[in-house]
């Protein structure tokens, strides 16, 4: 009598001993889990910064399918910050702050100290002072002959044509003197302080003696 001995597997099944079976009892496939939204890389350690949100974002590698970077970042997947003195969206703004560039936010431009250099304001330091002002805080007015399109809106510097009646280098005549270039000479019969440093004209007491005309700038040709 020949026997045939046989492994015993579900529903009584018998296999010849000398065929090698691999029985799969269940199929497993092993997937690692989507990284949440927002995140992405090994072990979703990366963080995206889409300025679509997380939705657009390859969880493999940052990169943003649509809308590109938020405002202080830049590069394909977006994990390169602004370099110091640059922010917004792809970097395209310029800081402003008299502190320097270590204190610009990245995403704003805002200065976090210091406020602005001399020729810009704003909260983030972004607009320009308008014709006419110049340096910190815009608080400067330019006195330009040639009118404030030629004013320096950082130094208050005059392009061309020179200072209007009145001014010389960064401040107005001294007492007693007015006109362009400060070379006019008042003759206020009250002094020097009531002389309009522009016109020369005498805002009380009239002239000195010997002088007459609107701004006293009129010999009579002898003493009063």
């Amino acid at each position: 009598m020949e026997v045939t001995c046989g492994i015993r597997v579900a529903r009584s099944r018998l296999f010849p001993a000398g065929l090698v079976v691999v029985a799969l009892i269940s199929a497993f496939t092993v997937a690692r889990a989507a990284c949440p939204a927002g995140q992405f890389g090994a072990n979703c350690t990366g963080t995206c910064h889409c300025a679509s949100g997380g939705s657009v974002c390859d969880t493999e590698t940052g990169n943003c399918s649509s809308g590109g970077c938020v405002t202080g970042w830049e590069g394909s997947n977006c994990q390169i910050a602004c370099p110091a003195g640059q922010f917004g969206l792809n970097c395209t703004g310029t800081c402003h702050c008299a502190s320097g560039d270590s204190v610009c936010d990245t995403e704003t431009g805002n200065c976090s100290s210091g406020g602005c250099i001399a020729g810009w304001e704003g909260s983030n330091c972004q607009t320009a002072c308008q014709a006419g002002q110049f340096g910190l805080g815009c608080n400067g007015t330019c006195h330009c002959a040639s009118g404030d399109s030629v004013c320096d809106t950082e130094t208050g510097n005059c392009s061309s044509g020179g200072c209007i009646s009145g001014w010389e280098g960064s401040n107005s005549c001294p007492s007693g003197q007015f006109g362009l270039g400060c070379n006019g000479t008042c003759h206020c019969a009250s002094g020097g302080s009531v002389c309009d440093t522009e016109t020369g004209n005498c805002s009380s007491g009239g002239c000195s003696a010997g002088w007459e005309g609107s701004n006293c700038q009129t010999g009579t040709g002898f003493l009063q």
